[in-house]
């Protein structure tokens, strides 16, 4: 529900549905999909601007998902991308770094071990889509 309502654009409502999970304790018995929540999550936090959190955010998703061995080059690209977005000044900087994400992007997704990401979010697409607002 979390990821429909952040396509939809309704990231206030995302968030709602991305807590809930987190305060579920059945979240911690599918590492993938923390693992997922926590990179959607971060998604939706840069959508509603809370920039100062997610430089938090991303510290504690990145030692998550280092611990667990789910720290992908996929997820090594949306997060670095994010890192270097919170930190610009004008829109021209931010829309660079979302084409060279969706250059990195669409690269992994040719490698068999990175297209499986797109089953639970589709990272490539968000990023054009970000291309195109900006």
């Amino acid at each position: 529900m979390s990821r429909y309502h952040f396509v939809n654009g309704n990231y206030q409502d995302a968030l709602k549905m991305i807590n809930l999970l987190f305060e579920s304790k059945f979240l911690k018995h599918t590492v993938f999909l923390e693992a997922h929540c926590r990179m959607l999550n971060l998604l939706i936090h840069y959508k509603i601007g809370n920039h100062k959190l997610l430089g938090h955010l991303i510290a504690a998703t990145v030692k998550f998902l280092k611990s667990r061995n789910k720290f992908y080059k996929t997820e090594a690209a949306v997060i670095n991308c994010l890192k270097k977005i919170i930190k610009a000044v004008d829109n021209g900087i931010v829309k660079n770094n979302f084409q060279l994400l969706s250059k990195e992007l669409t690269s992994l997704k040719k490698n068999v071990y990175e297209s499986n990401i797109n089953i639970y979010f589709n990272y490539l697409k968000w990023s054009e889509n970000e291309i195109e607002i900006l």
